[in-house]
This record gives structure tokens, sequence and C-alpha cells, in this order.
């Protein structure tokens, strides 16, 4: 689909067939790697291009705007800034924004104007809009207004990043604001008071969001103490704080922003994916105060950098993978060691934790054992039939991996994708909706928000998480004893197969026949693949609402 301007372009093998303008941009630049190498090589190259961007627009922006003088100063916030916790598979839409705001201040100072105005529209070529795209046009224009800069070549590069996120994507906002009514129309957000709402924003400040970057604050605030007076540093603390705030009370946000039927599931929120850039500047504030002790400057730089090595997973996973460490056994050390004295501060009971402790049973894959092409392969021989005359579900594997191994799936992560697809898996899930773990998911806000998945509540019990994917439980010796689907529903969607990574002992109730089960040497994933069957169960259905009511 790369340049297709055809909006009714499907991708057959997600959700029955899904209209290419709901998953991102045919003209965003990180296609091209992906259109050039494998898989694997595609992200790392991607990667290691936008941290290359990253750095070289932190330096260049501390460098011309901040008058950071001390080269070794200004190579570690550039180093900082490049290794950032993350996404890089977002392409520039957080490591490209201090070359974006560096070239807006170019054209405010009549200065690199044709390489200013040529990185603009390559900004709106390998960002995320809807991440990204409205918040940055709202920013700059906010910023230069209020600094009395704003001038016609500040214009000229709005208009420009404007119609560059248009053109670029044009098929998704099209299907977004004339198409299919989307899952997102009918989220629905309560303006209540709760504790969860100031827990939110803490964490946010503290450790940051992984939608944008997880940033670990410490380190500014420590340099905060030499710097009160500055009224630079007050300023951009404050926009900081509020947007961390903006994201902390994202309900709230997004309760009003759902009053505009056009804009119901637009996530206002999103205005913290600012926060890098700003927590950037607030940084280049901070050491340009000469009374500022330069060790102390060098500590809290070093301090941040480790920060954002252990926050990004990049980094660490792959550490701990060529290092060999006995991750159980460093998992529950920094449980009982780290978490639960923070949470022990925060809160005067147990019962309010503030930051998640992590799975002693985690399991960090290398992205061949993640996809494990061979085994799904096996799978796909014994199968026999071609794999786009079928479709099937998971439980207890993220649909994208067997997508990646060529099967056609009906459930699927998405974030946005039609309503009617909604209600048909909400169907297929039958009576596994009206119970205690399923029903807590769907009455919280998003009705399960992208998880468009066959539910098991059982599964979902045991492996402590809100989906069908990512366990964080030991499931060796685990079976689902009761479960309780729509076969019906499951046929007429053209559902053959389930894909379990557990035994379902009344797979007989649920006209499924278990024909085989698959091992893997590679990944140690075990698979149950369960064919439907035209037997009828003795224990009908319960009519399944479609509609969503929250709580």
């Amino acid at each position: 689909n790369l340049f297709n301007t055809t909006i009714d372009s499907v991708v057959p093998s997600v959700m029955n067939g899904l209209n290419a303008s709901y998953i991102h941009s045919n003209f965003n630049f990180l296609n091209f790697f992906f259109l050039l190498f494998p898989s694997y090589w595609a992200y790392i190259l991607n990667a290691i291009v936008v941290r290359f961007i990253g750095f070289t627009g932190t330096w260049y922006l501390g460098k011309n705007y901040f008058s950071i003088e001390n080269k070794k100063v200004l190579y570690l916030i550039s180093l900082i800034f490049a290794l950032l916790a993350a996404r890089t598979i977002y392409g520039i839409t957080i490591f490209g924004l201090p070359f974006l705001f560096w070239a807006f201040l170019n054209l405010k100072n009549n200065q690199k104007q044709i390489f200013s105005f040529f990185y603009i529209l390559f900004y709106a070529f390998y960002s995320h809009f809807v991440l990204i795209g409205p918040f940055i046009l709202t920013a700059v224009f906010l910023y230069f207004y209020f600094t009395k800069a704003f001038n016609k070549n500040i214009f000229l590069g709005l208009v420009i990043l404007f119609f560059g996120y248009v053109a670029f994507n044009a098929t998704f906002i099209i299907n977004y604001i004339f198409g299919e009514e989307s899952h997102r129309s009918v989220w629905e957000y309560t303006f209540n008071a709760d504790f969860y709402l100031i827990k939110n924003f803490i964490i946010n400040l503290v450790i940051g969001h992984t939608h944008t970057a997880s940033i670990v604050s410490i380190p500014a605030l420590i340099l905060m103490y030499w710097n009160l007076n500055n009224k630079a540093v007050r300023i951009t603390f404050i926009v900081y704080i509020l947007l961390c705030i903006f994201y902390g009370f994202e309900t709230w946000v997004q309760y009003f922003s759902s009053l505009l039927p056009i804009m119901s599931g637009f996530d206002f929120s999103r205005f913290s994916a600012l926060k890098p850039i700003v927590y950037l500047v607030l940084l280049f504030h901070l050491v340009s105060n000469k009374r500022t002790p330069i060790r102390i400057i060098y500590l809290v730089l070093i301090m941040q950098l480790g920060f954002n090595f252990i926050r990004d997973r990049d980094f660490l996973y792959n550490s701990i993978l060529v290092a060999k460490i006995d991750l159980e056994k460093s998992i529950n050390i920094y449980n009982s060691k780290i978490i639960k004295p923070l949470n022990g501060l925060l809160s005067k009971t147990d019962k309010k934790k503030f930051f998640k402790e992590r799975n002693s049973f985690a399991n960090i894959q290398t992205f061949n054992q993640f996809f494990d092409p061979k085994l799904y392969n096996e799978v796909k021989e014994y199968i026999g039939a071609s794999p786009e005359t079928y479709r099937v579900v998971n439980i207890g594997l993220p649909p994208a991996v067997t997508q990646y191994n060529g099967f056609y799936t009906l459930d699927a992560f998405q974030v946005l994708y039609p309503l009617r697809h909604k209600k048909n898996m909400m169907e297929m899930s039958g009576n596994e909706l009206f119970k205690k773990n399923v029903l807590f998911r769907f009455g919280n806000n998003h009705g399960a928000g992208h998880y468009c998945f066959l539910f098991s509540d059982e599964f979902i019990e045991k492996c402590k998480f809100p989906t069908n994917v990512f366990c964080k439980s030991n499931i060796d010796n685990f079976k689902i004893k009761q479960f309780k689907m729509n076969p019906q529903r499951f046929r007429e969607m053209g559902g053959k197969y389930i894909f379990s990574v557990v035994e379902i002992l009344n797979a007989k109730e649920n006209q499924l026949s278990l024909e085989k089960i698959f091992r893997s040497n590679i990944s140690k994933t075990k698979i149950f693949l369960y064919k439907s069957t035209n037997e009828q169960s003795n224990s009908p259905s319960k009519k399944i609402k479609t509609g969503f009511t929250q709580s």
C-alpha cells in the first residue's frame, strides 16, 4: 500500500479485511525501511536513523539557540535525547522535535530557510500524525504568538507542516471524518474525582509514559536547586508540570472532548507528546546557569543517561540477553529493594501502589523467538489449506504474531477499526463477556479499548492482565475449565481455527475439536490447535448485547 491513494484499499489478513487507512499513512517514510529490508533489519535501521536525527537536532538546537558552549555537556544532552525511552516505530515523531524547533527558530531569524522548510515537510512525512500532528501545530503557533515572534516565515512553515500532514494522511483523514463508524465513536468517559488521577499525574511526572517517552525527571529536579530564580526555568518547568497534569487527568480531558460529536474518541491528552521537547529545553536552561557546579551538572546528566538506558526496553532487554543475567533473581531484588520502598514512601497503606512490581516469571524473547516462523509454518502445513480460505483467532498469542506469519485473523490490536467488527467480536466472545474479569475490562472507559479479542475470563484472571495476551504468570500447567464463546458467530465470520497456548477442557461444548498440539524448541511456545465443528452445544449461548454500557 505504499503510495496507494485509493481510500478503499483493504488489508485482507487483519480483522476479516481492514481498510488500509485505519492503520497509518501510506506515505510515511517509515514504510521505505520495510519495503527495502526484512522486518528485523527494517526495525533496527529505522531506530538508528531516528536516534541519529534526535542526536543531531539536539546538538544544533543547543549550540545555535541555547548557547551551550561546553561541548561535553552538549554531547551528553544530545546523547540523552537520542537514547530516550521512546518508541522508534513512530518515526521522528518524538526524536525529530529538536530539529523541528531548530527549523522554526531559523525561520524566525531568517536563517537557513530552504533547509528549514524542507525539514518541516520531511517531519510531516516521517512522523505519526495522530500522535503529534494537531498538537505540534497548536504548540508552534502558541509559542511564537506569545513570544511575539510570529512572522511570515513562521506562518509559511506552519502552512507547509499542515498541508504536508493533510497530503500524507489524506486517506486516513477522509476515512476518519466520512468513513465507517469506528470503535472510538462509542467510548464514554466520566467526570469523577478519583485518587487514580493524582496517582497517574505523579507517575507521569516521575517516570513518564510509554506513548511518548518515559522520562525520569528526578535529575532535573536536582538541578532546580540552583535555578529557582531563573524565570525561563520556572516557566518551562510549569509548562512541563501542566503537560503531566494534562495526561494524568486524561479521563477529564477526554470527557470534555467527547461532548463534541466529531471529536469523540479523539485523545486530547496526547498534548503530552510535547513533554520530551519541553524537558529538553528545561535541561538546556538548567545547565546554562554558570552558578551550578560543573561536577553536579556532569553527575546529573550521567544519571539521566542511566535512567534512559534502564527505561528503554531496546537497550535494557538486549543487555540482559547478552549478559545472561538471572532475570528472576534480578526482578525479585528490583521489587523488594526499589519498588516496595517507593510505594511505601508514597502511600500510608499497602493498598495504594504507585509503581507496579515486575513479574518474576517474565520472559524476554528475541525477535525470532517472538515470531517463531518455524512453529507457525508447521501449523500452516498441518492445516494444508491456503490461509486466505479460513480465519483464525488467538488465545494467549498476540494477533500480530499470527498475522506476521501469514494467517488471516479475526482478532487484532488496532488503534482504529470499524465499530461493526468490534460488535461481531463481542458477540463471538459470548457469555465470557458477563464474567467478572472480562466485565471489569468492558466496564472501564474504552469498552476494552483497542483489544479486539476473543476473551477468556479464566485466562485473564490467571495472567493478571486485562487481555488475552502477554501473560504475566507461569501457565505451564494451566487449563481453561469453563469457556463459553458463541461458536455460531465464530463460523459466520469465517472462523475455522483457534490458536490457544493453553488447553480448553470444555472445547466440545463450544463446538471445537482439538486437532493437534504443537511445541516449539525455539520459543518454548505451545499451540493447541482447535477446529470449529458443526456439533450443537447442549447449553445455548446467552443473547449478547452489542452496544457499550460503560460504568
